[in-house]
């Protein structure tokens, strides 16, 4: 009974931060909260939820991208099933029950995966499907003291050519060659931006996921340059985060800042082809000091 109560005080304390600090922000080689005290995320990916990836769910389609293991269930079950397999999915997948483990943890972040056509299934058509699905976990979220960090994973066009970005069977990474996508991934932000601009639970924005192709270092920061210029004429609360060519790993053409409020972010896995130790110097000191 006491560890309940204890629990139950932690909580409110995290309720608490979250409604009356108000928006993080960066300063310096931090991120704060309104009271100048740092706020360090520790947290993970809610990965396979609005984005399928095959190595999720152990899918043994070829390139099992989003769309394609969507018409696969389609293809054994029908359209009807299928999105009331997916209703039940998505409202079961992350609960209040998990959401309240994590609190306990002492987790305090998710990142949440998004798909472009949640919010925007065509190039000027806006729809609320997204913020149907997030909305009640950002109450919950409210609740038990965690940020959400909203991350563009499957961009218009797709930012590179693997499935986990729903990109077409041996497709092109249609986001750097075609300005309409560039120009549809600017709108559906700036639309996510201005119905969450007022939201504290909302960490950050995480732009772009893993962008990857030759040749794109002025392409990429054109795009970065853009999508914040439409974020930020309807919000200049919160964060953005950008990452490098690369699957984040290259930020070449993108320093220094070029907003007061953003983070660079960087992916590195364990075993990789680049060293851990040169990695977490390169961006940990080299570049954190610098800039």
């Amino acid at each position: 009974m006491i560890y309940k109560f204890l629990s139950i005080l932690a909580i409110l304390q995290c309720l608490t931060v979250i409604n009356a600090e108000g928006f993080l922000k960066t300063q310096g080689r931090i991120v704060t909260d309104i009271n100048n005290e740092e706020v360090l995320f520790k947290g993970f990916g809610l990965g396979g939820w609005l984005v399928l990836e095959g190595y999720m769910w152990n899918c043994n389609i070829e390139h099992a991208s989003t769309t394609r293991m969507e018409n696969s269930i389609v293809d054994l079950i029908g359209e009807t099933k299928k999105e009331e397999f997916f209703n039940l999915y998505r409202q079961n997948y992350i609960t209040e029950k998990e959401i309240s483990f994590l609190s306990e943890k002492g987790f305090n972040a998710l990142r949440v995966p998004l798909h472009y056509r949640d919010f925007s299934p065509a190039f000027g058509e806006f729809i609320s499907k997204g913020f149907d699905i997030l909305d009640p976990i950002i109450e919950l979220c409210r609740q038990y003291g965690i940020y959400l960090i909203l991350d563009m994973h499957a961009a218009p066009g797709a930012q590179n050519n693997s499935d986990f970005s729903d990109s077409e069977l041996n497709g092109e990474a249609e986001l750097f060659t075609d300005i309409n996508n560039q120009l549809w991934l600017a709108s559906t932000w700036r639309y996510i931006a201005e119905y969450y601009s007022n939201e504290p639970v909302i960490g950050g924005y995480d732009l772009l996921n893993e962008p990857a192709r030759w040749g794109i270092a002025d392409i990429l920061r054109s795009i970065y340059e853009r999508t914040i210029d439409s974020i930020r004429t309807v919000d200049e609360n919160h964060i953005v985060i950008i990452e490098g060519n690369w699957y984040g790993n290259d930020h070449t053409g993108l320093f220094p800042p070029f907003d007061d409020n953003m983070i660079y972010s960087f992916h590195h896995y364990i075993g990789g082809s680049t060293d851990t130790t040169t990695m977490y110097r390169q961006y940990r000191t080299d570049i954190s000091v610098e800039y």
